[in-house]
């Protein structure tokens, strides 16, 4: 399909949608059946797919992209916080427990019917990690509520959606457009996870996503990188450390490493990078130098380096981790103290210190 092709089909779902009618979407996980998130459509929904009911209510709300709403919802603890930045976009369905007013609020919001929402004060999302149908969805005048494909009346065969095939040749009442992108990524229906108000979850012993990956999840990793690893990046990760316990993360574990562009392994940090991280109370007697990997950057969830050339680099070794590789500073070199006097070690503590800080405040849970 051409990339014109691709647009008018997008042109065709937004408008079946916009227009009250069913559509067919793909997903990573299974296709949906979705309608606008308005009375008359979702009835319709209602009917086509009797007795699929699951927990939270007989509907999952989806959307493009989690900022639609991000301010009306009420995330108070630090792993909640995290786990919905983790899991959506993705091949999750997350019920968040929500205060009614909230509820009430992202309704409004959204100009869903009343009564969307059940008694159980749970938000029922789905973001698809799916590029053509979030744009779909993002381009859509409304929201959107689904139902795997396979629970639709007319569907035959054992299949639940992990192809269009299981449409018939004419089915009743024919869907307004049907996205055929073949065979769906995971071949299973989403795993459905529980975020509670205090902070507890639970995932379902169901689909792509397993209990182990959630609980990895709430483990994050900083790598910073210099170019000896012996200087600048194990000052900065002691200090990083010694910040990162001001905050109150309960619940998240955090990784602090450091590694260097030209460097051997096994070097000591340099004697004055010691000496002044013990009059800060810090230890670095026990660091050694590790030259950067593709995989330390492909492990870690941000990676800091001391100048542009460092993230240049880095970028350059791990092609695909780009978007999580920044200088400490846009603006500001930490350049490199080896050979120069304490007092030159001392003011690079300083402003590594002023730079983390600010980035830690960035990317707080």
């Amino acid at each position: 399909m051409s990339a014109d092709e691709r647009d008018q089909l997008v042109d065709r779902a937004v408008e079946a949608l916009d227009a009250g009618e069913v559509v067919v979407l793909p997903t990573e996980t299974l296709y949906g059946v979705f309608v606008a998130a308005q009375r008359g459509s979702i009835d319709q929904l209602g009917s086509l797919t009797a007795g699929e009911e699951h927990q939270g209510g007989g509907y999952t709300l989806h959307l493009s992209d989690l900022d639609v709403i991000r301010d009306e919802l009420d995330l108070r603890t630090p792993v909640s916080r995290r786990l919905v930045d983790q899991l959506l976009p993705g091949p999750t369905r997350a019920l968040i427990e929500q205060p009614r007013a909230n509820l009430d609020a992202i309704a409004t919001k959204l100009g869903l019917p009343d009564g969307f929402f059940g008694e159980d004060n749970l938000l029922v999302l789905r973001i698809p990690d799916h590029p053509i149908t979030r744009q779909i969805l993002r381009r859509s005048s409304k929201p959107a509520v689904a139902r795997r494909l396979g629970a639709a009346s007319w569907a035959v065969g054992e299949d639940p959606g992990t192809t269009i095939e299981c449409i018939p040749e004419n089915p009743q009442p024919a869907p307004g457009c049907v996205v055929d992108d073949g065979q769906t990524l995971h071949g299973v229906g989403s795993t459905s996870v529980t975020l509670f108000m205090d902070g507890r979850f639970d995932v379902a012993a169901y689909g792509p996503v397993l209990q182990d990956d959630v609980m990895a999840m709430l483990e994050r990793k900083i790598l910073f990188l210099c170019t000896g690893n012996t200087c600048r990046s194990p000052m900065a990760s002691v200090i990083a450390q010694v910040l990162l316990n001001k905050h109150d993360e309960r619940g998240i574990s955090t990784i602090i490493e450091s590694a260097g562009i030209a460097t051997d392994d096994g070097s000591p940090a340099s004697r004055d990078a010691i000496a002044v991280m013990h009059e800060r109370g810090l230890d670095l007697s026990s660091h050694r130098s590790r030259m950067l990997t593709p995989e330390m950057i492909d492990r870690a969830e941000v990676v800091y380096t001391m100048t542009h050339m460092h993230a240049q680099r880095a970028m350059s070794l791990a092609p695909n981790s780009v978007h999580k590789i920044f200088p400490l500073s846009e603006h500001t070199v930490v350049d490199d103290p080896f050979g120069q006097s304490i007092e030159v070690y001392r003011k690079t503590a300083d402003q590594l210190e002023k730079m983390i800080e600010k980035r830690l405040m960035e990317i707080a849970v």
